[in-house]
C-alpha cells in the first residue's frame, strides 16, 4: 500500500508558520493569566476533588502531597515546548518532505491549548461564570485527542496506509476528537489536582488511550519490516517516549515529576525529528 502525501512543502510549511503563531500567543496568553491568577491556584489546588492517574503518578500520590503551583509551571512548559519544537520542526524540514513529520508538528501544536488549565484559578480570581470551565474542558479535551490521533495517524503513513488525501485524514481525527469532547460528560463543578475538570468514563477513556499507544507504537514496527529499515525501531521508541514523557508531564501535581516527563518528551521528540530527518534527506 502506497500513503499519497498530496500536500506541498509550500502548503505544509504555512501550516506550521500558523502553527507556532499560535503557539506564540498560547505562550502570552498563559503568561499573563498565570500572572493574573497566581493568588488563585492555592485555592484552586485546596478545591480539587482528586489527584489524577499516570503512569508514575499513583506511586507518588500516597507520598508527595499536592503542590498547587505545579499546574501552572506544566502549562507553561508545555505551551513552551510546542512553541520551540514546531519553530525547530519548521527549520529543519523546511525544504524536506516527510510524510510523518507534518502530523508529528500537529501533535506539537496540540501541546500548545493546554493553558486552558489555569481558566480554573483565572475563574476564582476574576469570578467568572462556571460556563467557561465547562467550554474550556471541552477545547482541552479535544486537543489531547487530536494530538493522540495525529501521532497515530504519523504511524499510519509509516506503515504505508492508503489515503486519497491527506487532509481526509486530518478531517477524520479532527472529527473523531470533536465527537469525543462533546460527547464525553464534564463535571463543570469539580477538577482534580493539575487543573482538568472531571468527566465520565475515566476508567474507558484511560484504556481507550493506552490502547491507541501502543497500536501507534506497532504501526512504527510494522514500517520498519515493511520498509526493511532500523530507523523506524528508532522512531517507535522515540514516539514511545514522547507518549510516556507527555503523560508524567501534564498528570503532574508535585514538583518532582514535571521535569523528569519534560526531559523525557523532548529527547523522544528529538529522537523522532532526527531519524525521520536522516530517511527523508536521501529520497
Amino acid at each position: 500500500m502506497v500513503y499519497s502525501f498530496d500536500m506541498t512543502l509550500q502548503a505544509r510549511n504555512r501550516v506550521f508558520k500558523a502553527g507556532i503563531t499560535a503557539a506564540a500567543l498560547s505562550l502570552l496568553l498563559v503568561i499573563g493569566a498565570s500572572i493574573t491568577a497566581f493568588q488563585s491556584f492555592t485555592l484552586a489546588a485546596e478545591q480539587s476533588s482528586v489527584r489524577p492517574s499516570g503512569l508514575i503518578q499513583g506511586i507518588i500520590t500516597a507520598r508527595v502531597s499536592i503542590s498547587p503551583y505545579v499546574p501552572m509551571a506544566t502549562s507553561i512548559a508545555a505551551v513552551l515546548f510546542s512553541f520551540v519544537c514546531l519553530s525547530i520542526i519548521r527549520y529543519y524540514f523546511e525544504k524536506t518532505q516527510s510524510e510523518e513529520i507534518f502530523h508529528i508538528g500537529l501533535f506539537v501544536l496540540s501541546l500548545s491549548l493546554e493553558f486552558i488549565r489555569i481558566m480554573v484559578p483565572l475563574k476564582n480570581a476574576l469570578s467568572l461564570p462556571g460556563f467557561y470551565l465547562f467550554i474550556s474542558s471541552r477545547i482541552l479535551i479535544f486537543a489531547r485527542c487530536f494530538g493522540l490521533f495525529s501521532l497515530f495517524a504519523a504511524s499510519l503513513c509509516a506503515a504505508g496506509f492508503k489515503i486519497e488525501k491527506q487532509r481526509n485524514l486530518v478531517i477524520s481525527a479532527a472529527t473523531i476528537a470533536m465527537i469525543i469532547a462533546i460527547g464525553i460528560p464534564v463535571d463543570g463543578l469539580s477538577w482534580d489536582s493539575t487543573l482538568n475538570m472531571q468527566s465520565g468514563y475515566t476508567t474507558l477513556f484511560r484504556l481507550v488511550e493506552i490502547g491507541l499507544m501502543f497500536i501507534t507504537i506497532l504501526s512504527f514496527l510494522i514500517a520498519a519490516y515493511i520498509r526493511s529499515t532500523k530507523n523506524y525501531l528508532t522512531v517507535g521508541l522515540g514516539i514511545f517516549m514522547i507518549l510516556v514523557g507527555r503523560d508524567i508531564l501534564l498528570n503532574s501535581d508535585t514538583w518532582i515529576s514535571p521535569g523528569p516527563g519534560f526531559l523525557i518528551l523532548s529527547l523522544g521528540t528529538w529522537l523522532v525529528c532526527r531519524t525521520l530527518h536522516k530517511v527523508y534527506l536521501w529520497i
